[in-house]
C-alpha cells in the first residue's frame, strides 16, 4: 500500500507539472499578478511530497494541515507540516474510511480547523452527494461525516450542468 501511494504521488506530480506547463504555454499569461503582498519566507518541497498537500492548507498557527487528492486515482492524503521548519511531521495517505469509499466518495477538498477539528469537503465520484468529513488533527483519523442536505445545493439545471 505504501509503495502504491508513493507511485501515485510521483506519477501525479509529473502529470500535473506537464499540464501546468502546457497550460502556461497556451495562455501566455502570468499565473500570478503583482500585488501588495510581501513574501517573508518560503518553504520548498519536492513535487512528490507536494501531491500529498496540493488540494489546500489549513493551519492552527503552529502546523499546516495539507490536503492532497487525485480524484481519478482515489488518492487522498493529509500531511502535517511544521510551520517554522517546513518539515513534514506526519503524512496519512489513503485516508478515506472504507465505508465512505464503498458509497462512492473519492475526493477530499479544501478544509479548515475549527474548535479542535479538521473539517474537509468530501465529494463522491459523481458529484451528487457532497459532504463534510471531520478529522482529529492530532491522529489524522476520521471521526465524523455529514452529508450535505439536498436543499440549498441546487439542481443540475440551476448549477448549469
Amino acid at each position: 500500500m505504501e509503495k502504491m501511494a508513493a507511485f501515485i504521488r510521483r506519477g501525479s506530480c509529473v502529470l500535473f507539472a506537464l499540464i501546468a506547463w502546457i497550460g502556461g504555454l497556451l495562455s501566455g499569461d502570468a499565473s500570478v499578478s503583482a500585488g501588495n503582498m510581501e513574501i517573508t519566507r518560503t518553504l520548498e518541497f519536492s513535487y512528490a511530497d507536494g501531491v500529498s498537500f496540493c488540494q489546500g492548507l489549513a493551519t492552527d498557527g503552529k502546523t499546516f494541515y495539507g490536503i492532497g487528492a487525485v480524484k481519478f486515482l482515489n488518492y487522498n492524503a493529509i500531511t502535517k507540516i511544521d510551520i517554522q521548519s517546513g518539515k513534514i511531521i506526519e503524512r496519512r495517505e489513503m485516508c478515506l474510511p472504507k465505508d465512505l469509499m464503498r458509497k462512492g466518495y473519492s475526493h477530499l477538498g479544501d478544509g479548515c480547523l475549527y474548535e479542535g477539528r479538521l473539517y474537509l469537503a468530501l465529494e463522491d465520484f459523481g458529484f451528487r452527494h457532497p459532504g463534510v468529513i471531520v478529522y482529529d488533527p492530532d491522529t489524522l483519523e476520521a471521526v465524523d461525516f455529514h452529508m450535505l442536505p439536498d436543499e440549498g445545493r441546487g439542481t443540475d439545471a440551476s448549477r448549469g450542468a
